[in-house]
């Protein structure tokens, strides 16, 4: 892809189609966890550009300063700049650009599992887009492939997973390519845990979700992809403690839960300090366990998903019932039931609002 938009760049008719490639180029970068270099391009687009604005390249600024936020640390403030994309490219009628960075709106609401606004903005992104225009259409069939996995429909993933690989192979999209194999293994991950934490193990899913984790970690280390690198072995470490193997589970989260190898999402991190209070648990750890329930309840945020958030409830309440406390850990057990009945409910709520776009989807 690199060298695709490396040559529509010398090709460009005008400057101005040369600087928005080249902030195309800076996306991908983004998106590859090559933050250097993206914002290298960014800065001397705005050198260029701030004294005489040009709505094209303030919408690509804006979008891809927005990427570099998402992928840098997940920051929630990404969306603003994404937000801004999408109204200046809205406002100017440049469809490519309002149906791409609706597209990425559509993701960003997935990961805050805001159901509605997702919905609107992938229809939106399909609606102003065609099967030719496969950037656009990698993402919005990420999101709803994500979307159906999250909800419980994997069967019914699978086919928007392929139409992701589809659109991306034909621009040679390796880092769509890459997340699509990282989406696939923390759905896995969620589906496994759900299924434990409340009461329906499948050994096969287990195999299934720790092979996942493995295949992240080789695809990144061939093609060189760097975005929030602690969080795949935290992936692993998931697993491993899911299928009970605490002490292997433990050295990852120690080697890279903590300290400058850290670079996680806030809404991540009440989840696993639970989960790794649970694993010091098994290794007989009862002062290092306290420890870490202490922050994992300190890390309970308003950005804590509720998946994360039942998750962390219900290890709480395991941990506390192996320490003697008996009314935190009925209290936490009783908050675990709430969120994991709260988050059915988004399930179901996503297949309600997918099944039509579903049904009518041609490409």
């Amino acid at each position: 892809m690199e060298l695709r938009l490396e040559a529509e760049i010398a090709g460009a008719a005008t400057a101005i189609d040369a600087d928005c490639k080249r902030a195309e180029l800076a996306g991908y970068h983004a998106r590859l966890g090559r933050f250097d270099e993206a914002k290298s391009t960014i800065a001397a687009l705005h050198h260029r550009y701030d004294s005489r604005p040009n709505v094209a390249i303030s919408s690509w600024v804006n979008l891809v300063e927005g990427l570099i936020g998402h992928f840098s640390d997940m920051d929630p403030a990404a969306r603003d700049k994404v937000l801004r994309a999408h109204a200046l490219s809205t406002a100017a009628g440049l469809t490519s650009m309002r149906a791409l960075s609706a597209a990425w709106l559509a993701n960003m609401d997935y990961c805050r599992l805001d159901v509605l606004a997702m919905s609107d903005h992938v229809r939106e992104s399909f609606r102003l887009s065609n099967s030719t225009h496969d950037e656009i259409r990698s993402r919005a069939c990420m999101v709803v492939a994500q979307a159906l996995h999250l909800s419980g429909k994997y069967m019914q993933s699978v086919a928007w997973y392929q139409r992701v690989r589809l659109h991306a192979n034909r621009i040679g999209d390796d880092a769509t390519l890459g997340a699509v194999l990282h989406n696939m293994a923390w759905l896995h991950m969620a589906t496994l845990r759900q299924e434990k934490f409340t009461g329906t193990v499948n050994s096969a899913v287990a195999s299934f979700a720790l092979a996942s984790a493995e295949s992240t970690k080789n695809f990144d280390d061939i093609f060189g992809v760097r975005t929030l690198p602690s969080l795949v072995p935290i992936l692993r470490a998931q697993v491993l403690s899911l299928k009970g193997r605490a002490a292997e589970a433990l050295l990852l989260y120690e080697a890279h839960l903590t300290g400058p190898h850290y670079r996680g999402a806030m809404r991540f991190r009440a989840n696993l300090f639970a989960d790794q209070a649970w694993c010091r648990i098994a290794m007989g750890d009862h002062a290092g366990a306290l420890q870490d329930a202490t922050a994992a309840l300190s890390s309970l945020c308003l950005q804590v998903q509720v998946d994360d958030l039942a998750a962390a409830h219900t290890r709480l309440s395991q941990v506390f019932s192996a320490l003697g406390n008996v009314n935190d850990a009925e209290k936490h057990g009783l908050l675990a039931a709430k969120a994991w009945g709260t988050f059915a409910n988004l399930q179901l709520q996503i297949s309600i609002n997918l099944d039509g776009l579903c049904e009518n989807f041609s490409n």
